[in-house]
């Protein structure tokens, strides 16, 4: 992909376009809780996964402004996934177990 692709306004994988142009726009309205289901794509960082999803549920939480409910659906035991083979996985379901014994009202499933 072309530099200037990636750095087109409308570009839907730009740093924090789906945070402006879709988690703002229903931010509003009232929701009794977060069901997330996602980490794939974290196996590079998995050692950090704990401090980047304890960030997100405290920035969701502040844009609702108030102590939203998260369920953390683990990832599965996969061999191989798409392109990810899933080795970091394991590092990952810790790291999710992390944040549900560290971060309030937050659960694992």
């Amino acid at each position: 992909m072309p530099e200037s692709e990636a750095l087109h306004p409308h570009y839907q994988f730009a740093p924090g376009r789906l945070y402006e142009m879709m988690l703002k726009q229903i931010a509003p309205y009232t929701v009794k809780g977060v069901i997330w289901y996602q980490g794939e794509s974290n196996d590079i960082n998995a050692e950090v996964y704990d401090v980047i999803l304890s960030s997100m549920i405290q920035c969701w939480r502040d844009l609702w402004e108030y102590q939203l409910p998260f369920y953390i659906v683990q990832l599965p035991e996969l061999e191989q996934w798409l392109a990810l083979s899933g080795k970091n996985y394991p590092l990952i379901r810790q790291m999710q177990e992390k944040v549900t014994d560290t971060v309030k009202d937050t659960y694992l499933i």
